[in-house]
């Protein structure tokens, strides 16, 4: 007996039945009225078309109904607001698990990963893809977002030592200038990386440094570790940010977040160490100087 083909095959066999389950969901969501309100405002023309979204299951084909306002334009789809669709076509659980994969290992390698595991299977290019968007919205709210997370984020209750660490590392953009976008003008538009993927009305990256080839820029990354007494690490969220504008610098916004995220674990600690860690960058390596001198002194 071929134990791996059993195992295989009565995955699909789940898989299916999952499919089914997502397809029923979904249409009841739908709604068959000629007219809807979304925020207050009515939305009517409406019409029945065909989508597909990707499930941890897979691939669910659906009919879904779909609404203008007068003068045409853009169109409101109660299903993906009613279910929380991830850029039009991927359900919430999917989207957490491209993000969670392309955080822990390369495109090409989350791709082959989740074949083999068998769920949420995508190609290279939607993961490549779909993360770096929901990232721009993310950047478009990011204030909004990074309070509503460390607000509902849960401290371990056996942390005794808090260690803060941050980062500068520089990043390679593909530039208005850059010759493997084999560009010929001294005034081209804009990346379309950051046509597709730029924060919506905060202006592009700073992709181009005015020389030609790949422009460098500075992006940031940081942790907060929570460890228990032994020494143990129990928790580390991390948080990024990428380059900004010209003149501008992305740590600066990544200690904000730092700095409330820190004193939310300092809030729930007893008198208890907090540890700084070498950061490359002077400004960092201040932030961190003057935050742990805040600090109450550990035992």
């Amino acid at each position: 007996m071929d134990l791996l083909a059993v195992e295989k095959r009565a995955q699909e066999l789940s898989n299916a039945y999952g499919r089914a389950l997502m397809h029923e969901a979904m249409v009841r969501a739908d709604t068959t009225s000629p007219e809807v309100t979304i925020a207050g405002a009515r939305w009517g023309n409406r019409r029945v078309t065909h989508a597909t979204y990707t499930t941890i299951f897979g691939d669910v084909d659906v009919e879904r109904s779909t609404y203008q306002q007068g003068g045409r334009g853009r169109v409101a789809i109660p299903l993906e607001l009613q279910l929380g669709i991830v850029e039009g076509a991927y359900t919430p659980r999917v989207a957490r698990i491209l993000t969670k994969a392309v955080a822990l290992m390369p495109d090409a390698e989350a791709a082959d990963f989740l074949t083999e595991v068998g769920v949420a299977k995508v190609s290279k290019s939607t993961l490549h893809r779909v993360p770096r968007a929901m990232a721009a919205r993310y950047e478009a709210q990011r204030d909004l977002i990074d309070k509503s997370v460390r607000e509902s984020d849960t401290i371990p209750q056996d942390t005794a030592t808090l260690q803060i660490a941050l980062e500068g590392v520089m990043v390679p953009q593909d530039g208005e200038h850059a010759r493997p976008r084999g560009r010929k003008t001294d005034d081209p538009e804009p990346p379309r990386h950051e046509q597709r993927y730029g924060p919506g009305g905060l202006g592009a990256p700073a992709s181009n440094d005015h020389h030609m080839g790949r422009s460098w820029h500075e992006a940031s990354v940081g942790t907060v570790g929570f460890f228990d007494t032994a020494g143990r690490r129990l928790k580390t969220p991390t948080s990024r940010a990428c380059p900004k504008l010209p003149k501008q610098r992305s740590s600066p916004t990544l200690n904000r977040s730092f700095s409330r995220s820190s004193r939310k674990g300092r809030s729930s600690m007893s008198a208890s160490p907090a540890m700084g860690h070498p950061s490359t960058g002077a400004g960092l390596r201040r932030w961190q100087r003057d935050y742990l001198l805040q600090q109450p002194v550990g035992p």
